[in-house]
């Protein structure tokens, strides 16, 4: 039994490649850099980024103008269209109560967010890529150890079994299968740590967002020193640095945003025309203008007001939950 066993952990080694042909070495700098070109999560905020450019752009602007046209006395109990009245006119709805404005605000706080929350993400990343890439390390160091246990068995097992057929010994060695039965131990640790060499490989490729690129040798030095500040001045640095309470704090302004848009939507917008009329009788024409307002009898956007109130308070719970949780991950 122990023979069979040497002899599938000796077959199993030599048909596993873990390597790849053609792979390319890189350092950690080199694998933060292609991340962050190609890592896909990383790229859609980047494009999310450049839609808030253009939404601050159309928030901006004001509502079209309407052309209308409007002829009356054609036909009926008058001959053809020589009593006509034509209106030609021209009507701009005018927002009241600051509302472009607004909006305007409400996207640029909003493209602000989306600009934390990318460098939050990009940081993120750097953070993987950094575990990924240490974990790679270690794994090729205890692939290297392995293949050292393996050449030491090899030497002894050559050298046992050398030794005792020059006795001319033909009877099974107990000594000679134990050794065998070692080899075939040490080959069988070097498969598996090839295997998880090549799994922490494709992660790391996924990572970078190119599964297809092909790793070779990592670069880099295990032996890296951090000195790590007191907890009461990583938290304050926390506070004051990170992202992604930034981006919590700028959540409160929006929903401030939020409630002065419900609150101006109160103010009724205004449809002003202006035009011509002409006579088709005397070929004659006057001008004419008109003012059309809402009359908030009913609705004062009173729901809205209240919810918009609802959720900016919501929001200062929730800043208060991810700041809790934020310090009791970091203690």
């Amino acid at each position: 039994i122990s023979t069979l066993f040497a002899t599938l952990v000796f077959g199993e080694a030599q048909n596993f490649q873990v390597m790849h042909n053609n792979s390319s070495d890189y350092d950690l700098q080199e694998l933060i850099t292609i991340a962050l070109e190609n890592n896909p999560a990383v790229t859609a905020l980047k494009f999310e980024l450049q839609a808030a450019d253009a939404r601050i752009k159309q928030s901006g602007l004001w509502p079209n103008p309407e052309f209308s046209a409007e002829t009356e006395n054609f036909s009926g109990d008058l001959p053809g269209l020589n009593y006509t009245e034509n209106t030609f006119c021209v009507t701009q709805p005018l927002l009241l109560g600051g509302k472009i404005n607004l909006q305007t605000k409400l996207s640029e706080q909003e493209r602000l967010i989306l600009m934390y929350e990318y460098e939050a993400e990009k940081i993120a990343l750097i953070t993987e890529i950094e575990h990924a890439v240490y974990h790679i390390l270690l794994v090729q160091k205890n692939l290297e150890y392995a293949k050292e246990s393996r050449d030491t068995a090899k030497t002894l097992y050559d050298f046992t079994k050398g030794r005792v057929e020059k006795e001319g010994k033909v009877e099974i060695n107990h000594e000679i299968l134990s050794l065998q039965i070692q080899l075939s131990q040490a080959e069988l640790e070097i498969v598996t740590v090839e295997r998880n060499l090549e799994i922490a490989q494709e992660s790391l490729a996924i990572l970078c967002g190119n599964p297809e690129i092909s790793m070779g040798h990592i670069k880099g030095d295990l032996d890296r020193k951090f000195d790590v500040p007191e907890l009461k001045v990583l938290k304050e640095c926390i506070l004051k640095n990170n992202f992604k309470v930034k981006a919590v704090e700028e959540s409160e302004n929006r929903a401030d945003i939020l409630l002065d848009i419900a609150n101006a939507d109160k103010i009724p917008d205004v449809d002003l025309g202006f035009g011509v009329r002409q006579f088709e009788e005397d070929n004659s024409y006057t001008f004419v203008a008109g003012l059309s307002v809402p009359l908030p009898l009913f609705d004062r956007n009173q729901g809205t007001i209240q919810e918009a109130q609802i959720n900016k308070d919501k929001v200062e719970f929730d800043k208060k939950n991810f700041l809790n949780r934020l310090t009791l991950q970091l203690n």
